[in-house]
């Protein structure tokens, strides 16, 4: 497996890094990507910037990180659709912000990756919104999707934006030929007429 990294995904990764290194990255981001242009692997990377403990963080190596990217980090939690749902419901958001103010195991950030955020029903969007309002300590809530006029308003209002634009298909054609090998890349990324992540 290739380690090759998503070159759309540099601006934004360097945007973010540089907030968090200035003490200013908001605890709420609502993160607006193109049909598979990488969401969720760009809020994976963020949950390892803020929970990284080298010095040239992310680094991807350490356990902090490994452990993101395998989705078993103790202080990172993802919140999809169950198995028998379109969405994303109220019992789940309650759980989600009964952990969110526990204490972090490590001494990094506690996170919260919604995806795809407008799954969230009317309910559960409402719930969510207190602990926007008034999150505690060292939490990040990222909210990951294609549809952000879908999410309730004041939902949308409370995060801060961050665009990820969709690669060309020749950009996403060599990355996909980087990290999974020589294929019908092209083809494929017109017929889904997505990025790669899709």
């Amino acid at each position: 497996m290739s380690d090759a990294q998503p070159s759309w995904l540099e601006a934004p990764r360097r945007e973010i890094a540089a907030a968090f290194a200035a003490g200013r990255l908001a605890h709420g981001l609502l993160i607006h990507e193109d049909p598979g242009a990488g969401g969720l692997e760009f809020a994976r990377w963020i949950a390892q910037l803020v929970n990284c403990r080298s010095k040239s963080a992310p680094c991807g190596e350490c356990q902090q990180c490994r452990w993101v990217a395998a989705d078993q980090h103790p202080d990172v939690a993802r919140v999809s659709p169950e198995e028998d749902s379109q969405f994303i419901r109220i019992e789940q958001v309650r759980a989600l912000i009964e952990d969110m103010a526990l204490t972090a195991h490590g001494s990094g950030y506690k996170v919260a990756i919604l995806t795809p955020a407008e799954a969230m029903n009317h309910f559960a969007a409402n719930a969510l919104l207190k602990t926007l309002e008034e999150p505690p300590p060292r939490t990040l809530l990222l909210l990951v999707t294609s549809q952000p006029s879908r999410l309730i308003p004041t939902l949308r209002s409370r995060c801060s934006l961050v665009r990820l634009k969709g690669p060309t298909r020749a950009e996403a054609a060599q990355y996909l030929e980087a990290v999974r090998g020589p294929g019908a890349w092209t083809d494929a990324l017109a017929a889904t007429g997505a990025g790669p992540f899709a």
